[in-house]
């Protein structure tokens, strides 16, 4: 197959969606008291202990994620334009096919113009474009196509799909946190120049300490395969969920 070039504005390895065959027990009790018997403190249902709760300032203190070189964020790919060599506008990124570990994450592309293509999904595999940095004049990312239609690259296979293997099936949907008894919100995935997640950006808005958007490992999102449709969970100690990183959000969307 011909070389398939990407310029993104930033790119984003994808997060690991894999799938666990049983559905996730919820955590037991004996890890808050655990934790009662290791430090003497008693901690609720968030982790947080009755000294934290008293006193703001013992909680752990957060960090700021900073977005490594040759990461991007999922939404940033979702939407992008496929182009020709003479920029002309052939398709556009739809969604990103996470895959299994095993697999290589694709971009999934669909012809911009229905009477130009078969309307049907197609995908451009991450390990056969080269990602190149945008320009200041124009930031947007674009797919640049050496094929001569989007018709001659692979179709996505739908029917093979599990749950929570295309990234816009996991940005926007709620993971379980077991040790809180409530659910975070998955706003986005860091994807890494292979494809592959990273992070994932989770807004626990039931924290009575809410700090906004904080990043997790994206191996600590599990996906629960029940008789229906599979559920998310992430899989995180208190301490660690507490200590995340927390997402810079730009100005204008505070």
């Amino acid at each position: 197959m011909n070389p398939i070039v990407v310029t993104a504005s930033a790119l984003a390895l994808l997060m690991a969606a894999t799938g666990c065959n049983k559905a996730a027990a919820p955590e037991p009790k004996s890890t808050h008291e655990a934790q009662a018997a290791k430090t003497g403190q008693e901690y609720d249902m968030a982790g947080t202990s009755a000294a934290q709760a008293a006193d703001p300032a013992t909680a752990p203190a957060r960090e700021e994620f900073v977005l490594a070189t040759g990461d991007v964020k999922a939404s940033d790919l979702i939407g992008a334009t496929v182009q020709d060599a003479a920029g002309n506008d052939l398709a556009t990124v739809t969604d990103i096919w996470l895959g299994t570990p095993d697999e290589t994450p694709m971009l999934v592309v669909k012809a911009t113009d229905p009477e130009a293509g078969d309307g049907k999904l197609h995908t451009i595999a991450f390990d056969e474009a080269t990602f190149l940095p945008v320009t200041v004049d124009d930031p947007a990312a674009h797919v640049l196509l050496t094929e001569e239609t989007v018709d001659a690259l692979p179709l996505l296979a739908q029917d093979a799909m599990l749950d929570f293997q295309l990234a816009s099936e996991m940005i926007g949907a709620n993971a379980n946190l077991p040790f809180a008894n409530r659910k975070a919100q998955i706003d986005d995935l860091i994807l890494g120049s292979d494809g592959r997640a990273q992070f994932a950006v989770v807004t626990d808005a039931g924290d009575p300490e809410f700090a906004g958007p904080v990043v997790i490992g994206a191996d600590a999102v599990q996906v629960a395969q029940g008789d229906g449709d599979g559920s998310l969970v992430i899989e995180l100690d208190p301490q660690d969920f507490a200590s995340a990183r927390t997402m810079p959000v730009p100005d204008g969307k505070k």
